[in-house]
């Protein structure tokens, strides 16, 4: 796959079964109480990119997990971990994308 259609792929949409790993791991019982549902997700995401600062992934991605250290996510794999992150990024380009639009 080129470098030019990998970046393109990050301003499609989820898949459906990308949308279903993401909010089964949010719902998981790995995961914290203070973890965003997906519908959350949806509308922290759409906020961040609708917002006159573009930030970086590193400075909201912690949002997502919860407000203290011990909420961040304890992935099973590596494989785990880069579908999850690189799923949120996505998910993000895509509004990000969309809102840029308007």
């Amino acid at each position: 796959m080129s470098k030019n259609s990998e970046n393109s792929e990050l301003f499609l949409p989820l898949s459906l079964e990308e949308l279903d790993e993401l909010d089964d791991f949010l719902m998981s019982d790995d995961m914290s109480d203070e973890t965003m549902a997906l519908e959350a997700l949806d509308g922290y995401l759409t906020a961040i990119v609708s917002g006159p600062i573009i930030l970086k992934p590193s400075e909201w991605l912690s949002g997502i997990w919860g407000p203290s250290e011990q909420d961040r996510p304890a992935f099973k794999t590596k494989a785990q971990a880069q579908r999850i992150l690189e799923g949120t990024s996505k998910n993000s380009s895509y509004k990000m994308r969309r809102v840029r639009r308007k």
